[in-house]
């Protein structure tokens, strides 16, 4: 009898273990923004009394298993102004499905999306009073809250939306840097966002001013900006092994936090992580520093945690640009001229992420001095102008 009651409770433990195992590994997948649609605005109004300003916006159900519920959404907004605050412009938002799931008084009934479905709405933006003001707009930033009913729980989340809804007219004046070799030109443009094409943002405001020969230079973190590479730490969920593998990591890096380790090792890997931690430390030991960025590789150095990049993306973790060489490329073939990405900061440190030219050292040298700047001088476009006598 004893035998049997041990044997017995062997199974039962396996038997849990088992059941354990099933439920670590289930698909956890959920409703969310569907993140492969890119956030555009487009202005179906124009007048003197009233600007409108329209975005679709894609719900998906990630799961491949189940169906899934959308509880309820709301949106709200907030306006952030160049320099002091104005009361006599008004914003309405709102957001629209398009879907016979609400009443005619506006109520949305909870429904089930199946799975990997979309739900569409608009979202609607319009200014009114004092128009003038749009003029002072630095950025709008349109928060959308919804609540969804999952395998996983109930589950509240949100997604910003970034309006610029007043581009600067096209008035550069160019400021010359010199630099050994180069002329350099760090170009104003306005706040950049998920909406803006790069190319023809360098039409825009350099396209008369870029001569054969320049390199045109982008900073990394814009690019990863327009590709809608943002996040709101509210929707990143850190990991047993985030939570810890942070503490490794000095307070002032953009990994010191779980919220930014969590998106590091979404972009790397947890195994790859760990043996890049091993090696630097053991080479730190060794009086060799950077062998974990190294080792690790460039997405994870690319990171900007909270207060990393110009606001309002301050708010946000905003990774690295994705297929860096694809974007240069496709610029050149477009604009026709040369160009590169590039991660530069004030500790005279830069880096070429991707590049059109064979070599891009020279590009380095001529960088280190970070002419688009790490504040909010809202100059992510550097042109390069290399001498005549320095390419003899």
């Amino acid at each position: 009898m004893c035998k049997k009651l041990k044997y017995g409770a062997v199974l039962g433990l396996l038997g849990l273990a088992g059941f354990e195992l099933i439920y670590r590994t289930r698909e956890t997948k959920g409703i969310e923004i569907f993140k492969e649609h890119k956030i555009t605005w487009d202005k179906v109004s124009d007048n003197d009394s009233e600007q409108v300003f329209l975005s679709k916006v894609f719900f998906r159900n990630y799961s491949t298993k189940y169906q899934l519920t959308l509880v309820k959404f709301e949106i709200e907004s907030k306006i952030l102004f160049k320099t002091k605050f104005y009361d006599d412009i008004k914003l309405d938002v709102s957001l629209t499905p398009k879907v016979e799931h609400v009443r005619e008084d506006g109520y949305l009934h909870a429904f089930l999306m199946d799975e990997m479905s979309n739900f569409e709405t608009e979202v609607k933006a319009s200014f009114s009073g004092n128009l003038e003001r749009l003029k002072e707009v630095h950025a709008v930033v349109v928060k959308i809250k919804f609540q969804t009913y999952e395998r996983t729980g109930l589950h509240n989340k949100e997604k910003d939306l970034i309006l610029v809804p007043y581009q600067e007219e096209l008035k550069q004046s160019y400021s010359e840097l010199q630099e050994a070799g180069a002329k350099i030109y760090p170009v104003k443009t306005h706040l950049l966002s998920e909406s803006d094409d790069i190319a023809e943002v360098i039409k825009k405001y350099a396209g008369d001013f870029i001569k054969p020969g320049d390199v045109v230079v982008m900073a990394e973190s814009p690019v990863a900006i327009t590709q809608g590479r943002f996040k709101q730490p509210v929707n990143v969920k850190p990991s047993f092994l985030s939570k810890r593998l942070c503490y490794f990591v000095p307070s002032a890096g953009s990994l010191s936090s779980p919220f930014g380790m969590e998106s590091a090792l979404e972009q790397i890997g947890a195994v790859k992580f760990i043996y890049a931690l091993i090696g630097g430390t053991i080479m730190k030991l060794l009086k060799k520093p950077g062998w974990f960025y190294t080792l690790a590789g460039i997405e994870s150095e690319l990171i900007d945690d909270l207060t990393g990049t110009i606001a309002p993306y301050d708010k946000y973790i905003v990774l690295g640009p994705a297929n860096p060489q694809e974007v240069v490329d496709d610029l050149k073939n477009r604009l026709d001229v040369d160009f590169a990405i590039a991660d530069a900061n004030d500790l005279k440190k830069a880096r070429i992420l991707a590049s059109t030219l064979d070599d891009s050292s020279k590009i380095r040298q001529w960088l280190l001095n970070n002419p688009a700047g790490n504040s909010a001088e809202q100059t992510p476009i550097v042109i390069i102008r290399p001498d005549k006598t320095d390419e003899k």
